[in-house]
């Protein structure tokens, strides 16, 4: 019986040991969001790296940056260019309401601290439907607010994973700015 005991004991520290294991994870991954920079207007990708700890196992903290080129016409008039870029930083706590096999449904929140470099249409001069003349002006910031976000991120393997959020950033200056992304992340640890 008592080696019946031992066994069980032993088998216990085994299994504890492993689940602590597993528990705290590192993940690096990349990822495109689709957003809006004016809604609705000047609908675009925005590439992200991301980097993701699991804490304990319903909570996790992630870093995302991500950095966004777009030239393009106003979506107002279409006759007029313009020049967006974005550096972005989000960081953001995690909790895990569902999870299942590895794969999880969470929702998060955290600061976001973007730098803002546009420069956009500031005066359009008409002649009938023509444009016949206009201002451009160069708005360049940094910017401060928070992220609100829900992510579906299922386990591929042992170490591939998958994650579809829908996220949304408010900042001081910028206001709302939606955003649906789409990773891919490895398991480092």
């Amino acid at each position: 019986m008592r080696n019946i005991l031992r066994v069980f004991a032993l088998l216990l520290l085994v299994n504890s040991t492993i689940s602590a294991q597993q528990l705290k994870s590192d993940r690096v991954g990349m990822g495109i969001s689709y957003l809006t920079l004016d809604l609705p207007d000047d609908i675009t990708f925005l590439p992200k790296f991301s980097y993701q700890h699991q804490f304990k196992q319903r909570i996790f903290g992630s870093a995302d940056i991500g950095y966004l080129y777009y030239k393009g016409m106003d979506n107002t008039f279409q006759q007029v260019p313009e020049l967006r870029k974005r550096f972005t930083v989000d960081l953001a706590a995690k909790f895990s309401l569902f999870e299942m096999g590895g794969s999880h449904l969470r929702i998060a929140a955290g600061p976001s601290l973007w730098h803002v470099s546009d420069l956009v249409s500031k005066k359009i001069n008409f002649n009938g439907n023509e444009v016949t003349d206009y201002e451009r002006e160069n708005r360049t910031y940094w910017d401060f607010g928070g992220n609100l976000g829900l992510e579906l991120d299922i386990n591929l393997s042992k170490r591939l994973s998958v994650m579809g959020n829908f996220q949304i950033v408010y900042l001081n200056k910028t206001e709302l700015t939606p955003l649906l992304g789409l990773y891919a992340f490895y398991r480092i640890r």
